[in-house]
């Protein structure tokens, strides 16, 4: 695997990882960690009533998340026209990450409940990142010779589609890493709060590793071949 490919699928991991500690988990984020409610109480008890309300929130959370990506992604190839890959792959991770993070300090520190949904827009930003921004480099880096080839000849040539395979798996390997380790630090820590903290850190992780590890220029030593030049001489 080229060292960009490698560096692009851990980031993808860490960004996607974060993502899916709040999306597994938001509805009842909101129904405990911001209402305060008991999803175990008795039916029309005031605990299980705040419960219940909360996760309705949450589920309105969701639909502003789902609009606002849906708004984001039409507009990021306009903005790709006046800004680098650079700096829109770490604004999404680095918005997410503030955004969520706040939501931890609410949640925490202050009584706000229906008001936090305001934040739901950077999970929008935060999956309009990780389907565009990722496939938008793999197309880049399929435009030199350099990294196209491989085998030890250096005969073979790497297909788009694997790559784009390999990048894509990295939603499911970290829903299994998530999946499996979330519950038990919800458990250990006593409250979901935790959900967002971790994912915070996560996002966090994944804005350094978009900063320092990612590959945005690819090497062009042998460019790839002018056709329209070729076709001319013949």
């Amino acid at each position: 695997m080229p060292k960009e490919l490698a560096c692009l699928c851990v980031s993808n991991f860490l960004g996607w990882a974060a993502f899916l500690c709040v999306m597994l988990f938001f509805t009842d984020f909101m129904g405990r960690g911001v209402y305060r409610g008991n999803p175990s109480a008795a039916l029309d008890s005031p605990d299980r009533i705040l419960y219940e309300q909360g996760v309705m929130i949450g589920c309105w959370g969701l639909t502003i998340n789902a609009a606002s990506c849906a708004l984001y992604s039409m507009s990021l190839e306009r903005i790709l026209g006046h800004v680098s890959y650079r700096t829109m792959y770490i604004f999404g991770y680095l918005a997410f990450a503030a955004g969520i993070g706040s939501m931890a300090i609410i949640a925490q520190l202050t009584e706000a409940r229906w008001e936090i949904i305001f934040l739901c827009p950077v999970m929008g930003i935060m999956y309009g990142t990780l389907n565009n921004i990722p496939y938008k480099l793999i197309s880049r880096y399929h435009t030199s010779e350099t990294y196209i080839r491989c085998g030890v000849d250096g005969l073979e040539r790497r297909g788009m589609g694997i790559d784009c395979a390999l990048v894509s798996s990295q939603n499911q390997l970290s829903q299994i890493v998530i999946g499996a380790s979330l519950g038990s630090i919800v458990a250990a820590v006593g409250s979901v709060v935790s959900v967002t903290v971790c994912s915070s850190v996560l996002a966090f992780t994944a804005c350094i590793a978009a900063a320092l590890l990612v590959h945005y220029d690819v090497d062009r030593r042998e460019d790839a071949p002018n056709y329209s030049t070729a076709l001319w001489s013949m």
